[in-house]
């Protein structure tokens, strides 16, 4: 049996859950096509048992390996008709490795034989899918219940070791591993982020229109709306609500805001990032406003301006409490869990002092207050396929990361979700993704003359695992399963900080 077609992060750029990532695929691999292990007829057995216990909906698993040809139903039976609020979905089983990657690693697994064509779905499929696990989350049984007598014990911790490892390397945010973790992902290519992205690049949230989004139908496969000018719109919102104003000075981290007569100094951690931000500042004669630098946030307050011609100083003037605002675009996710408060406090550190106009603004993904306990014991796709190191927060962990970081230095000022706001960015993103992954010099080629040692197997499996990414991360916005928060923090007293509207 060939082995599973490697996977593409980024060249030369290997983190510690990546290691363990191989670990898992090799086990994974072995375990299927080896008889001593749990057998796949055994996962199916079990995956099956668990299914059965559906009662909204309807799903229809067609079995077309090289060895069986069946098809199993589960939920609403087939001589009953489906009510027309629940969903109906169908796919393929084209290798029994489905059933082990499903019995062993859940909502992962499912993600994981879909990039390796264990399972082939339509897009609209897999939205009701989705749908499907969510009304029927209640009546199925979990993987983590099944009794592992029932399953070779040796297999059972082989399996699901190196999740477990996985679970704490993939949170292990520190400055060695951040930047490996961020360049995971940014570092793949500008060419390719071009292909999906608005011209201005931005790869965040945008605000759509309230009449775009009465358009938006997660059932309806369309783009809605222009997606440069619902990017302009949400950083026109940043703006407004930071208060940003020719003059100020502001520190902004992820490289995605604009300026407006503001002096910039913009840090990531990408080096594709920094030098495509560079040259598009260098075309547009902002040198002398905006400057980008290649180094972690934590390292901000050891910061120092250069001298001034002539000066006496010879160190320059301290960025420690140098800044009259902070920006960060959807980079808070990077931090890390353990972090946050590390993150505010160097955010205050940098901050005019009390006495000051000083404003914070951030936007970033968030989950629920609910579902933190099973996100923080999981490993969820994204967190191991797309951003290593990431961590969604609560609105409430950040607020106490906020107090804890400062002690109290910094408040929370204004509090706005633009969660319904991403379904259509990311349906633009899959759009675009989708439309020129084939084309002559598109994404495809691309990656094959940036990696040549890749073959075409390695790139159907980064071609599934970003489109699995666009319709899992669109289905969790639209059903407000996960959110994205404006936080505007500032000084106790800061009588400048005035009312801005929301969308």
């Amino acid at each position: 049996m060939s082995p599973l077609p490697r996977t593409l992060n980024v060249a030369e750029v290997t983190t510690v859950s990546s290691r363990i990532q191989d670990v898992f695929s090799s086990s994974l691999e072995w375990f299927v096509y080896r008889t001593w292990t749990p057998t796949t007829e055994t996962a199916e057995r079990l995956a099956l048992s668990m299914l059965s216990k559906m009662q909204k909906g309807r799903l229809t698993i067609n079995v077309l390996t090289s060895s069986e040809s069946h098809a199993h139903t589960f939920g609403v039976p087939t001589d009953i008709q489906v009510p027309e609020d629940e969903p109906v979905a169908e796919f393929v089983v084209r290798s029994p490795a489905f059933w082990l990657r499903l019995i062993s690693s859940g909502s992962l697994g499912f993600a994981e034989a879909f990039m390796y064509g264990d399972v082939d779905i339509t897009n609209q499929d897999m939205f009701a899918v989705f749908n499907l696990y969510i009304i029927n989350k209640s009546y199925l049984t979990t993987s983590s219940s099944i009794p592992r007598a029932l399953t070779n014990p040796l297999a059972y911790y082989l399996v699901t070791l190196p999740q477990a490892w996985l679970n704490t390397s993939a949170q292990l945010a520190n400055t060695s591993n951040t930047r490996s973790n961020v360049a995971a992902h940014y570092d793949i290519s500008n060419d390719m982020f071009a292909t999906f992205l608005s011209t201005d690049m931005t790869y965040s949230c945008g605000v759509s229109t309230k009449a775009e989004l009465e358009m938006f139908d997660l059932n309806l496969n369309q783009l809605v709306g222009p997606l440069f000018e619902s990017q302009l719109r949400k950083l026109r919102l940043i703006i407004s609500k930071a208060n940003i104003e020719t003059g100020h000075r502001v520190l902004e981290v992820g490289t995605a805001a604009q300026t407006t007569g503001c002096k910039v100094d913009t840090l990531t951690l990408s080096s594709e990032q920094a030098a495509l931000a560079r040259e598009r500042i260098h075309a547009a004669g902002l040198d002398d406003l905006v400057t980008v630098h290649l180094f972690d946030y934590r390292l901000a307050p050891l910061q120092f301006d250069p001298p001034a011609p002539g000066s006496s100083d010879e160190k320059g003037v301290s960025w420690r409490g140098l800044f009259d605002r902070f920006v960060a675009i959807e980079m808070v996710e990077h931090v890390g869990k353990d972090f946050l408060p590390e993150f505010f406090h160097t955010v205050g550190q940098c901050l005019k002092p009390k006495g000051h106009d000083a404003v914070g603004v951030i936007q970033l993904s968030t989950l629920p207050e609910a579902r933190m306990p099973n996100y923080i014991n999981d490993v969820e796709f994204i967190q191991k396929w797309l951003f290593p190191g990431c961590f969604v927060p609560s609105v409430t962990q950040l607020v106490s990361a906020l107090e804890a970081g400062t002690t109290g230095d910094l408040i929370i000022d204004s509090i706005l979700n633009i969660g319904n706001h991403y379904g259509p960015t990311l349906r633009a993103w899959r759009e675009r993704f989708e439309d020129k992954f084939d084309v002559p010099g598109g994404i495809r080629n691309t990656l094959l003359q940036r990696y040549p040692d890749l073959d075409e197997d390695a790139v159907e499996v980064f071609c599934r695992k970003w489109l699995y990414f666009y319709i899992y991360s669109e289905f969790g916005f639209t059903e407000k399963l996960v959110g994205v928060h404006i936080l505007r923090f500032t000084r106790e007293g800061n009588k400048a900080v005035g009312y801005v509207p929301d969308v």
